[in-house]
């Protein structure tokens, strides 16, 4: 495809997937819903619509491949620039033991409660549901797909919400972030139970205190003279410099085995957060190119993920896998917050965050599918799981802010009755 052909058809599919995203977002707001949620739905049911409508030969000529790999790395890039943004603003925890818990709650919990899951559908000895998996691959990989928290839906809501500097949505933000990265290192791990090696479990350790020490690195330069002298006199070209930074560590990343979503985090997390600095407004104008395209990542993840055939569900399977994913992350991330501390109402509200899957659990699903280790029948369950467990956040942010605004209302009421008498 020459290069101009193919720009214009980048730029078309560019243009469909934000009237998509557009559509979702207007849905989700007359659902009141999140915005995000709107986005997410739409780019999930576009591919298997367009697929039903046009059969897969014509959506392979609507879609081919380069176009396709073109605008993946455009909606990956907008992502990187999004999340350096929004992970800057989560500052750091004053009272390190506080986060330790909520990391701790919302990630063992639905640990044991993928582990207990897997450990059902061994005994019951269904192979149709099992597959091919051997069983410490499937007990490591159910273990992560039931705990991960999805990192760019999570950031998504907090920010269509107004909660990214609160207590809640700083908590829930980290622990994400930290639960994302252990996901994927045992998602790595059952890969290699899988094939009978556990090598690229080290590579991947290896790689993952690699970016550490690199992120730390880079953020002693950014503290220099002569980088804050520039980046006050050049906001643009450090803006330029830093965003560059965030695609190059996001796709080194996943070129080495681990999500780009780590990468960018950490180029977040290196950025410092001097208040009175040039930082914050170099890192809004990365944040602002960012939100303008990571719509784009939301739909074309889901007309990747959800272009395939659909099987007969296992009912038993699919309750199960819901009640036990809703169970280990609420419940989890409610005891986590309560055990540092945390008001009764905020830690209900850091376990509905947390319990946010998203397309990041999709993609995680799609990587079992490849390996071998789920089955269609039990890949359909985590993936109703997923969506089930991402669109139940919204409206149990807005039950709670009821509950809270009445729980403040009837003691008012009845001081003013007090008074009257």
């Amino acid at each position: 495809m020459q290069v101009a052909a193919l720009a214009a058809h980048v730029a078309a599919v560019v243009a469909v997937i934000w009237l998509v995203a557009m559509g979702g977002r207007a849905l989700a707001r007359l659902l009141r819903q999140p915005e995000v949620i709107g986005e997410v739905l739409a780019g999930l049911l576009v591919g298997p619509v367009m697929l039903w409508l046009v059969g897969g030969r014509e959506m392979g000529q609507l879609l081919p491949g380069p176009v396709l790999g073109v605008v993946q790395q455009v909606s990956n890039a907008g992502l990187a620039l999004f999340l350096v943004s929004v992970v800057y603003h989560v500052p750091g925890e004053k009272r390190r033991h506080r986060m330790g818990w909520v990391v701790a709650g919302a990630l063992i919990p639905a640990l044991l409660c993928g582990i207990g899951l897997a450990g059902w559908l061994l005994l019951d000895g269904n192979t149709v549901v099992v597959g091919g998996a051997r069983p410490g691959a499937l007990v490591v990989f159910l273990a992560a797909g039931l705990a991960v928290t999805a990192v760019p839906v999570l950031a998504r809501i907090l920010t269509d919400k107004g909660l990214t500097d609160t207590v809640e949505g700083r908590l829930a933000l980290r622990a994400a972030i930290v639960i994302d990265s252990a996901g994927w290192l045992l998602a790595t791990v059952a890969i290699g139970l899988q094939s009978g090696t556990v090598a690229g479990v080290i590579h991947s350790v290896v790689v993952l205190v690699c970016g550490v020490l690199a992120a730390l690195v880079f953020r002693v330069l950014l503290r220099s003279a002569p980088a804050r002298a520039l980046s006050a006199r050049r906001q643009v070209v450090m803006a330029v410099l830093l965003g560059g930074l965030a695609l190059a560590s996001s796709a080194v990343m996943q070129q080495l085995g681990l999500t780009g979503i780590l990468g960018a985090a950490l180029v977040g997390l290196a950025v410092p957060t001097d208040g009175d600095g040039p930082w914050p407004a170099v890192v809004a104008k990365v944040g602002s190119v960012g939100r303008h395209l990571v719509p784009l990542f939301f739909v074309i993840t889901g007309v990747s993920v959800l272009t395939r055939g659909f099987v007969a569900p296992a009912w038993p399977v699919l309750v199960v896998a819901v009640l036990l994913g809703v169970l280990g992350k609420i419940g989890g991330g409610y005891l986590g917050a309560r055990l540092s501390g945390h008001t009764p109402m905020l830690a209900l509200r850091i376990g509905a965050l947390v319990n946010t899957r998203g397309l990041t659990e999709l993609v995680v699903l799609q990587v079992g599918v490849a390996s071998g280790i789920l089955s269609p029948p039990l890949f359909l369950a985590l993936l109703v799981m997923a969506l089930a467990t991402t669109a139940m956040t919204g409206p149990l942010l807005t039950l709670l802010d009821r509950w809270q605004a009445r729980a403040v209302t009837v003691p008012a009421a009845v001081e003013l009755g007090n008074d009257a008498r």
